[in-house]
């Protein structure tokens, strides 16, 4: 996996926005860097369901066994999130309720993470998660994404695509994308 630079990414979605970097990318040829704790939770890339792009992240959460179990995505090389208060995120799932959280690593220890509220099963929902109480010390340097299930009593499926991290309140017109087959997380 690479990291596309500011200029990369307006080539690549058509844009002009300097301030827009990738953050990461999920590329189904690249299963290396995906680590799944437990073997009742497993990773996909996705290219039927998707809310943007070629692809999503599937995650199926097996019932009973896949309990606390994570699927941690590497980032490499690590990215800065300092100055950026919000993260959106395009999610779905088979289950409804608070099924399972995501998290953000920071290469100093810290694990931030939100628990995800499924309002309607297998229909995509932004959830627009607010970071401004997250100093800029733990989340200047982004090293890995995590799902964590937190309920296990059926399966799950779960998809996560179009993930953007900007200012409180909404991210500004004129994001790129790149529909090449990856999901990226942009930074404006």
């Amino acid at each position: 996996n690479t990291l596309a630079t500011a200029s990369e990414v307006a080539v690549i979605g058509g844009g002009n926005d300097s301030n827009t970097i990738a953050l990461y990318h999920f590329d189904g040829a690249d299963a290396a860097t995906t680590t799944i704790d437990g073997s009742r939770c497993e990773g996909y890339s996705e290219n039927t369901i998707k809310e943007q792009g070629t692809y999503s992240l599937k995650t199926i959460a097996l019932q009973t066994g896949s309990l606390n179990d994570t699927l941690t995505r590497t980032v490499a090389p690590v990215v800065d999130l300092s100055g950026h208060d919000n993260i959106s995120i395009k999610v779905r799932a088979s289950r409804t309720g608070s099924q399972f959280k995501i998290g953000i690593h920071d290469l100093g220890g810290v694990t931030t993470e939100r628990t995800i509220n499924i309002a309607s099963a297998n229909t995509w929902q932004t959830e627009s998660w607010d970071v401004s109480g997250v100093s800029d010390a733990n989340k200047d340097a982004i090293d890995s994404i995590i799902i964590t299930i937190t309920n296990a009593n059926a399966e799950n499926i779960i998809y996560i695509d179009d993930v953007f991290a900007g200012p409180v309140g909404g991210l500004s017109n004129g994001m790129l994308w790149n529909d090449s087959g990856t999901v990226k997380i942009y930074t404006v």
